[in-house]
């Protein structure tokens, strides 16, 4: 866990400070891997349904996220790419 740059001399809000930091990190990462798909489904022209759009949206796994980016540049069909 970081340390330095911490305004908070306690321990247990040093974790309270750092738990928020990492959440709106891991957050960020979230954000930009959506711009990215859904700049990647717009430049090769294809568009999504409400249902996925919300698929997208709402996934908070940047695993997930980076899988449907790579099927989806490498040309899989939309409803592979995004199949349960």
């Amino acid at each position: 866990m970081r340390t330095d740059n911490c305004p908070v001399n306690s321990d247990y809000l040093r974790n309270i400070y750092f738990a928020g930091y990492n959440e709106g990190y891991n957050e960020s990462i979230n954000i930009g891997c959506r711009q990215v798909l859904r700049m990647a489904l717009s430049t090769k022209q294809i568009e999504t349904s409400p249902e996925i759009d919300a698929r997208i949206t709402h996934c908070a796994d940047p695993e997930q996220l980076t899988q449907w980016l790579v099927d989806a540049i490498t040309g899989k069909p939309l409803e592979e790419v995004f199949a349960d």
